[in-house]
């Protein structure tokens, strides 16, 4: 069973190759010397004053004369020593016992700090420098900043764009979770465990899985994009932090919703787990992966299908369970 007290072991699996996405930054991790071409990419940096905690971060991450725990204990403080951050606090997901539909296994957790999640960032063995720092810029800054990308949608003159992905069918009514990161793992490695042997890991009981270890496993049994958990946010940040995973990351979005038919959803679920895979032109209307759609209507044609980015938002509210970005 995967759960946080051994999250970050190495799990030794073999992969075809490895790959920085085109967001990333090509910086060694060892090149203490990198241009300050460099470091704007790599954190967006306008201008130092601009923000000078991002680019302290970016020093901290790069300085190959500290450990990963130095790193990790010296970019804490200098991220929330004296801060009173919001991000802090745990907050448990909300009682949908008042939603009708089925529950198609996911088990309410909430995320850990945010703090910890930077640490988490810092300590993955299995990603470079350059990714660490692209994964610390999505959770610390992405959508958050005046000068940042939080209007990418509207400053991006794109097509519209679906990964190309199978869906597959979750093989129990309750396995969303595991069908989910089976899909994305074949995705981005091309291979993946069962569903059976991903649900041993997730501790997936027929209750459910905690969403949560979702990202450990993924971020454990590949490195090609590291994976960041976010509760849920405004619709102009989720939009952001989704479009920059599917349109500039090429890669899935996990995320857990409550369904209403009123709602326009097809069926009625109070906690059950999807895949963004596709964003229109517009940054309106998203393509949904749904492992569970074949179980609701067995004559359905695909597991794919379009909702509009306010829909999913209200759905990922209501549940509370929030997203892998």
């Amino acid at each position: 069973m995967l759960k946080r007290t051994i999250k970050r072991k190495i799990f030794l699996i073999g992969f075809s190759s490895m790959y920085i996405f085109s967001s990333s930054v090509s910086v060694s991790a060892g090149n203490t010397n990198a241009s300050i071409d460099n470091v704007n990419q790599a954190m967006e940096v306008v201008d130092e004053s601009e923000n000078p905690e991002k680019q302290q971060l970016f020093d901290i991450i790069t300085n190959t004369t500290l450990t990963d725990e130095e790193k990790a204990d010296t970019a804490n403080k200098l991220l929330y020593e004296g801060k009173n951050n919001i991000e802090e606090v745990e907050t448990l997901p909300p009682d949908k016992s008042q939603f009708g539909g089925v529950n198609t296994g996911v088990i309410d957790s909430p995320l850990p700090p945010e703090s910890e999640r930077v640490k988490d960032i810092i300590l993955a063995p299995n990603f470079t420098t350059d990714q660490k720092i692209d994964a610390l810029n999505r959770l610390l800054y992405l959508g958050k900043e005046e000068t940042g990308i939080n209007e990418i949608a509207t400053l991006a003159s794109v097509p519209e764009m679906s990964l190309d992905i199978k869906i597959y069918k979750q093989a129990t009514p309750y396995y969303c979770v595991p069908a989910c990161v089976y899909s994305t793992m074949k995705y981005l490695t091309g291979s993946s465990y069962s569903q059976a042997f991903i649900a041993s890991q997730l501790g997936t009981t027929p209750n459910g899985t905690v969403f949560s270890y979702s990202q450990f496993y993924l971020n454990n049994y590949q490195h090609n994009y590291y994976y960041i958990a976010a509760n849920p946010g405004s619709l102009t940040i989720e939009k952001t932090h989704w479009f920059n995973t599917i349109y500039n990351s090429n890669a899935p979005v996990l995320f857990v919703g409550t369904l209403q038919i009123l709602s326009n959803w097809e069926y009625e679920a109070n906690s059950h787990c999807m895949m963004l895979i596709g964003v229109s032109a517009d940054n309106r209307r998203y393509r949904i992966g749904d492992p569970y759609r074949k179980w609701a209507n067995p004559d359905s044609p695909s597991n794919k299908y379009k909702r509009y980015a306010k829909r999913i938002h209200n759905a990922i509210q209501l549940n509370g369970n929030g997203y892998l970005y």
